[in-house]
């Protein structure tokens, strides 16, 4: 009991230290958004259009960033949370130097890839410490997104008082977050095996692309709905604001009851109501016509909506065994995310180009494209590709105890009658540990000997 109750002390001491990590280690990415005039037009004399190459190189890093966790993702977190902070504070110092255009975008497309392999590997830790891979997920989730909020903050602080100060502050951050890597575990987190990697590549698939539509939406929301607000319902900043940090806050806030959720029904579950919320409600604020309670009413489903949504894609992907979360999954998934928010914004820029302006047409394309993907990858867990058969209803001592899905069971194992089949979606939870068998033959001899008796 007492070695019970030091390991779980021990992972919860781990699993709050590396969400504080998370929280920090978002806030250098986007710490220089604020300002992105002041230090990327002005410095290098581009235009605001060629300024968001400054965000886009970001995203292809991070994109790349996958090659290089398939090769480090039997390393223990601490060093490969260290080597990245240090790297990532090594490129953002140069950035300080008199450099060009060109090597600019370098450095920032590493930093990207930098910055990506620190959240992943923070995000597997904290997973795979937590009761259950939903609360891992949608806690991660939600200090990312706390530290997003602070970095964007900040950012704008730092930038009315001293635009130059914004990469001295993110390389001190960088330094500060290696030098607490030594809190983090140092053996390596569960890889699977490589003759399980066809398994494992299609959850990836299958998780980023939810992620992929999740981000699409985000992508858009960015770019498009304030500029929507703007010249279509003359609506105020203050109004605008508010429309956009309603579902960030509320992600940020539910993200962990978003994954207890996830845990207790199933993230499958979980986002077939999540998805009609988020496209709902952003369909009520482009037809509410500027009405402020239709405009409250829609920002309040769709809060809702995302919040749900937050750790589902990552709870398909990587199953709901904390103990067995390939770091390398969770990578995919988020890089293929990453994807998704760059598709979305060229998306929507390219509407926006054929039609001229921002039109309510443009953005409900959007959403209908959002549920027709969405509606097409649920669809595909019932394929052959992704998942097999349904499974036969358990027997224990002749009863029959439920029919479906069956959690904790392997796919294509032995049953009474014929082999007993999982889905996609259930069959990464299936590996038992080995303590867990122990002592469910334990208490089967245990019985077996009062009975006897």
């Amino acid at each position: 009991m007492d070695t019970r109750s030091a390991n779980s002390s021990g992972a919860t001491t781990i699993r709050r230290w590396a969400l504080l990590l998370l929280a920090f280690s978002a806030i250098p990415d986007v710490l220089p958004y604020a300002g992105l005039k002041s230090l990327i037009s002005e410095r290098f004399e581009k235009s605001e259009a060629e300024s968001q190459l400054f965000a886009i190189v970001a995203l292809i890093g991070a994109l790349l960033a996958v090659l290089v966790l398939r090769r480090v993702r039997k390393a223990s977190p601490r060093r490969v949370f260290m080597a990245c902070a240090l790297l990532q504070a090594t490129v953002i110092g140069l950035m300080i130097l008199p450099i060009n255009w060109s090597t600019m975008l370098v450095l920032r497309g590493v930093q990207g890839g930098a910055d990506l392999l620190m959240l992943v590997t923070l995000t597997t830790v904290v997973a795979s410490h937590a009761k259950g891979t939903g609360r891992g997920f949608g806690a991660a989730g939600a200090a990312i997104l706390f530290g997003l909020a602070f970095g964007l903050l900040g950012g704008g602080i730092l930038t009315s008082f001293e635009p130059g100060s914004v990469f001295p502050v993110s390389v001190g951050i960088s330094l500060m977050l290696a030098g607490s890597a030594f809190g983090l575990p140092s053996r390596p987190l569960h890889a699977t095996p490589d003759d399980k990697r066809g398994q494992i590549d299609r959850r990836t698939i299958i998780g980023g692309a939810f992620s992929a539509s999740d981000r699409m939406i985000s992508g858009m929301l960015t770019v498009s709905l304030p500029l929507l607000l703007v010249s279509s319902f003359e609506a105020t900043p203050s109004v605008i604001g508010s429309v956009l940090a309603a579902p960030l806050m509320a992600c940020a806030l539910g993200g962990y009851f978003s994954g207890m959720l996830c845990d207790r029904i199933g993230a499958i579950r979980t986002r077939l109501v999540g998805v009609p919320l988020q496209a709902g409600g952003l369909t009520m604020i482009i037809l509410s016509g500027g009405n402020i309670t239709f405009l409250s009413l829609g920002t309040l489903i769709l809060s809702v909506g995302a919040t749900l949504l937050l750790p589902t894609s990552l709870v398909i992907g990587a199953g709901h065994r904390p103990k067995q979360i390939d770091p390398s999954v969770v990578g995919g998934i988020q890089s293929i995310g990453q994807a998704g928010h760059l598709f979305g914004t060229l998306l929507i820029f390219f509407i926006t180009v054929v039609s001229g302006a921002v039109t309510n047409t443009g953005v409900l394309v959007v959403v209908v494209i959002y549920l027709a993907w969405n509606t097409i990858w649920l669809g595909a867990l019932s394929s052959e590709f992704f998942a097999v058969a349904r499974p036969a209803p358990r027997v224990v001592q002749g009863r029959r105890l439920a029919s479906g899905p069956i959690k904790g069971r392997s796919a294509l194992r032995p049953g009474i009658g014929g082999l007993q089949t999982a889905t996609l979606t259930d069959s990464h939870e299936d590996q038992s540990d080995p303590e867990e068998s122990i002592q469910c033959h334990n208490t089967s001899t245990n019985a077996s000997k009062t009975a006897r008796s």
